[in-house]
């Protein structure tokens, strides 16, 4: 059995891995804003949301904590905004509010960095953990 978190899990690419990645017998730790519609698949594997705003500072904190007796021996961080007109023909990057480039920055790289820091003693219990 090998145990998986997956971010930015409620739909696209990281709904794919929630619901293609593990195996029966497995469980999978579902992080995302909004309730995903993979938790209610009768598959064989244990899925466990996680709702969490990876734009707020304390998300990381607050997920390692759900996570805190456990060992995770995959971890998928699947997250990533743009700007919020960016694919218009209209948007300009010049225009950019400056909150929302920092909103950009902190949910691209900060909560990436921050979360899997704080995951790290889960990912260490492991006999082979992987990040991807």
């Amino acid at each position: 059995m090998k145990k998986y978190i997956v971010f930015g899990a409620s739909k696209g690419l990281g709904d794919a891995f929630v619901r293609g990645v593990p195996q029966a017998g497995d469980k999978v730790w579902v992080v995302s804003r909004s309730k995903p519609e993979s938790l209610q698949l009768e598959d064989g594997i244990q899925r466990v949301w996680i709702q969490a705003d990876l734009s707020e500072l304390q998300a990381a904190k607050q997920i390692a904590e759900q996570l805190r007796n456990e060992t995770l021996d995959v971890l998928i961080y699947n997250v990533g905004i743009w700007e919020k007109e960016g694919f218009e023909e209209h948007y300009t990057f010049d225009q950019d509010e400056p909150s929302d480039i920092q909103e950009l920055i902190h949910v691209n790289i900060t909560s990436t960095i921050v979360c899997i820091q704080a995951l790290l003693p889960q990912l260490r219990k492991s006999a082979a953990p992987q990040q991807v």
